[in-house]
């Protein structure tokens, strides 16, 4: 989930991994090298990243972006590229059946799908053949979604 910040989860043989301490698949926090520096994901792709390249209102730019303007495309390339890079170590770290993207920059779609899928290209060795399908939520309110369904048990869990 993308958007203020970034949230994840690990669905595995239908299961919700969380860890041990409940914090697997906190994405938000992974780091990326940019200009020598260790950045996290965070910081580059969710609300955050356009506030570092100057961007105060993402989604005023994303209709900017939508509408062909070239600044707002290249804002959007860079979080691309940033998003892909992450993606390319989603898939080779965890060999995914398929990867989400869900909250407010998904609604950018292929403004932003684009550069990251051209980004991720250049950086996963696994064979084309084995990468995850990679669609955009559908959902609205996707992370709150996502945290309110931490504190309800899964059917067949053994409580409730």
């Amino acid at each position: 989930i993308i958007g203020t910040g970034i949230g994840g989860a690990l669905y595995m043989n239908g299961q919700l991994i969380t860890g041990k301490h409940g914090f697997a698949g906190e994405q938000g926090m992974v780091k990326l090298m940019v200009n020598h520096n260790a950045l996290r994901v965070e910081d580059l792709i969710s609300s955050h990243g356009f506030r570092r390249l100057g961007v105060a209102k993402p989604l005023e730019y994303q209709n900017r972006a939508m509408s062909g303007d070239k600044k707002a495309i290249a804002v959007y390339n860079a979080i691309g590229k940033y998003l892909g890079i992450h993606l390319s170590n989603l898939i080779e770290i965890f060999d995914p059946e398929l990867i989400i993207i869900g909250g407010g920059i998904s609604r950018a779609r292929q403004i932003l799908l684009k550069p990251a899928l051209a980004e991720m290209k250049k950086h996963v060795a696994t064979p084309k053949k084995y990468w995850p399908a990679i669609k955009i939520s559908k959902l609205k309110n996707a992370g709150l979604l996502g945290a309110i369904s931490l504190f309800f048990p899964s059917p067949g869990d053994g409580e409730g």
